[in-house]
């Protein structure tokens, strides 16, 4: 992909001296996702800047330029500025100084020195907003790029559509409907070319509209360096939005948008619920007419972008301080990613091109290419070597509409193994291979995990028998185990604590590796020590680890076998039947090969004399189409406590076995019997055959 061009905007302390551009200046731009201008400061050093709606009255220079250039000064000061990665204190030159716009010389007191290059490339020298343009009409024309300032109105305006805008501390907004399924975010947003998205919508627009709720495709992209902030790592998701109105009558329609469900400072809580870049931009020529408060727009660019092929990697050119171009932003779950490239890689040739050779045409389309090789130095020096074929992310008709065999299931009737092995509480079962099975008991002290040996008949898939083979400890205390997985890839065993709600993982001895499994604080929020991460899955084909979060507003997180977060859906658990004294949620998921997930829900109700108890369990397949899981129940059983019946069974593990002779694949399922409760409660084990 194009990299996400990132959002430049800037509120410093104090404000700056207006001033005015007086002559009637024409400058050529260079647009490639930004709008880059050739300029001087105080007439004798030459550099290259970005105009920058977004950027107040603003001039900033780059500090690695800064630090090359000839610019001597005595008189530098701190400044706390914000940006889009939220807000930090930078040096800042305090002393009059004259930026060549044209033919003019725009005066400003102060220029703050930030890393823009780190946000940008090493295309740009700096940044200037739009001091001196308040008071006069001025032209950005994308067609023939070139800025016009102190322009005139033209005479014949029919062609040009006029929309209203509104002008407050020195930023332009305008009034737009975005429409996205049933959603319509209608209201103000910020014109800003310093970006070079299309729309991005702030984090308190994203969770007042509920964006992550909306049921269609959705792409995420982590990304470093976002804006400037101390922010250092970001994520934003992209979804297609219907249409976008301008106030007018230009549409656009099939428009790729984004939001930032965890934005900080100019995407948290602003007066704009949005901002609109140059992909919004670029198809038009504009007048802005700050003064009585209209921009004139000229529709020239009328093409749907819907058919463009590109790669699910960003990179910003730094051959100003290395060989090549460091990536800086990957889509979860992209090729890229599952091809071993890593933010902070290095590319030093791209189709037996050295990067640091390439002309700046040649960069920009890079993405136009069908195939790439990449040739890159990760960060620990090690050279790689990545092929990638380019794709359409929003035509693939197979990730948009996965087509999926039918589940059927054939349920077994529960068994005891009471004398085979001893009391527990298990709550966790993952298969190992062989017939050996990684139990964990949420009871068990101290801290690990029991290897059982379980012998499955290949012709019905009933137990024969179990055995106690092994019990393997870390000599800490118990973290009241709930979920356990195996992954094969790194020979380990992953263990979620429902006590400290930790995912650790664990050697084969049961000893701790050091590595814990990442969870967002938005995750960590939800949860407390007794409905907390319950599920751990691990599958072999999509080298994907789930866990699950109990409770009833559920939430499946998926990560990659280097413990990345890939996604998290949401999950609708049913609602109880039961009023009082009961508990319900998801105890348990396992992940299929393809793609899949078998959700094991469970409701129990529990009178306070037991008996009556109850507990009924349901088996759904949810698909990953959407962000909320879709969901299709396969079987369901109740077991009951009473006088006469004493099938009670409370499944809290669930793991894959071995295949039989037919084709189906065993699912085992273990209880958590509370230690076999005085006597009342059974260890019941239980199969289902799956058929895919």
């Amino acid at each position: 992909m194009k990299l996400k061009l990132q959002y430049i905007w800037f509120f410093l302390l104090i404000v700056a001296f207006p001033n005015e551009i007086t002559a009637d200046d024409s400058i050529p731009f260079k647009y490639y996702g930004h709008i880059y201008f050739q300029s001087a400061i105080n007439d004798t050093i030459p550099c290259q800047l970005i105009f920058d709606t977004g950027g107040n009255n603003l001039c900033c220079i780059d500090s690695v330029f800064f630090a090359h250039s000839k610019w001597h000064t005595r008189n530098i000061q701190k400044a706390n500025i914000g940006g889009g990665a939220g807000r930090l204190t930078v040096p800042l030159i305090y002393e009059d100084t004259q930026i060549k716009q044209g033919a003019s010389n725009v005066p400003y007191p102060y220029i703050p020195v930030i890393r823009l290059r780190d946000i940008l490339d090493c295309h740009a020298d700096g940044l200037v907003g739009i001091q001196g343009l308040h008071h006069r009409p001025y032209e950005i024309n994308f067609e023939h790029q070139y800025f016009k300032f102190n322009t005139e109105l033209p005479k014949d305006l029919s062609s040009w559509q006029r929309v209203l805008v509104r002008c407050h501390k020195q930023r332009i907004f305008l009034y737009l409907s975005v429409k996205i399924g049933d959603k319509t975010i209608k209201g103000w947003y910020l014109m800003d070319t310093g970006s070079g998205g299309t729309i991005d919508f702030t984090a308190h627009t994203t969770s007042t509209y509920h964006l992550d709720s909306i049921p269609r495709k959705k792409r995420i992209t982590d990304i470093t360096n976002f804006g400037v902030g101390s922010k250092e790592q970001e994520y934003f998701v992209d979804i297609k939005a219907d249409q976008i109105l301008l106030l007018g009558n230009d549409t656009i329609k099939n428009c790729t948008v984004s939001y930032l469900p965890e934005g900080v400072g100019a995407f948290s809580k602003q007066e704009w619920l949005g901002v609109v870049g140059n992909g919004i931009w670029s198809d038009y020529n504009i007048i802005v007419d700050e003064e009585r408060g209209y921009l004139y727009l000229k529709r020239f660019n009328k093409e749907e972008n819907s058919d463009v092929k590109g790669y699910d990697y960003g990179f910003r050119n730094r051959t100003d301080i290395c060989d090549g171009w460091i990536v800086s932003s990957l889509v979860r779950d992209g090729d890229a990613r599952k091809s071993g490239i890593e933010i902070g890689d290095t590319i030093v040739a791209i189709n037996h091109k050295p990067v640091k050779r390439l002309t700046w045409d040649e960069e920009w389309e890079i993405d136009d290419t069908p195939t790439q090789e990449i040739e890159l130095r990760g960060k620990n020096g090690h050279a790689k070597r990545i092929f990638l074929k380019a794709k359409n992310y929003w035509k693939d008709e197979e990730a948009n509409h996965p087509t999926y065999t039918k589940i059927k299931v054939k349920e077994n009737s529960q068994q005891v193994f009471s004398k085979q092995i001893p009391a527990g509480d298990y709550s966790g079962i993952s298969y190992l291979g062989n017939n050996r099975y990684a139990v964990v008991d949420d009871k068990a002290s101290p801290d690990g995990f029991s290897i059982f040996h379980i012998n499955i008949d290949s012709i019905s898939g009933t137990i024969q028998n179990i055995e106690l083979e092994a019990i393997k400890t870390s000599g800490r205390p118990n973290r009241d185990g709930e979920g356990i997985a195996y992954c094969k890839i790194r020979n380990s065993i992953f263990i979620s604590g429902e006590k400290d709600n930790v995912i650790k993982e664990y050697d084969l001895n049961g000893q701790l590796s050091g590595n814990n499994v990442f969870i967002p604080d938005s995750i960590k929020q939800r949860l407390d020590s007794n409905r907390g991460l319950e599920s751990l899955s691990w599958n072999e084909n999509t080298q994907r680890l789930w866990t699950a979060t109990e409770a009833e507003d559920c939430r499946m997180i998926e990560y990659d076998s280097n413990l990345r977060l890939i996604n998290v859906w949401k999950y609708k658990v049913d609602q109880a039947t039961s009023a009082k004294n009961y508990v319900n949620g998801v105890s348990e998921i396992c992940a299929l090969n393809d793609g899949r997930l078998l959700v094991l829900e469970r409701e129990v109700m529990i009178p306070e004399k037991k008996i009556g108890a109850w507990a009924e369990c349901k088996l759904y397949e949810a698909r990953p189409i959407n962000r909320q899981l879709e969901k299709h129940l396969l079987t369901k059983w109740k077991t009951k406590m009473n006088i006469t019946n004493h099938s009670f069974a409370n499944y809290e593990g669930m793991c894959l076995g071995p295949k039989l002779v037919d084709g189906g694949q065993v699912l085992l399922l273990v209880t958590d019997s509370q230690h076999r409760y005085k006597g009342m409660l059974k260890d019941w084990f239980k199969t289902i055959i799956v058929y895919i």
